[in-house]
């Protein structure tokens, strides 16, 4: 099989995340939740989490209200996101 090549994916994922294509931008929250193509960020999982959840996209819901809620408040986690998560 081919190799996995997690940065690649990631720089393709962020091409069509920026045609504002949800499925690609909740994988690209992936990739920024686990560290995996890029270095592990939450606030910018958190970002791509909302774009593809504000175009209904399910899992990003679900994946940002984890997030969200999991995200520990001495780490940035704001207590408005917080309840956001709660809400989700």
């Amino acid at each position: 099989g081919v190799p996995q090549d997690w940065a690649e994916a990631a720089r393709l994922y962020r091409l069509a995340a920026e045609q504002k294509h949800a499925g690609a931008q909740f994988s690209l929250g992936v990739c920024y939740e686990m560290g995996e193509g890029v270095p592990q960020d939450r606030a910018e999982a958190v970002r791509f989490y909302r774009l593809a959840a504000s175009q209904e996209h399910v899992l990003a819901t679900v994946f940002l209200g984890n997030l969200l809620i999991t995200t520990d408040s001495g780490a940035g986690g704001e207590p408005t996101q917080l309840r956001e998560g709660a809400l989700l």
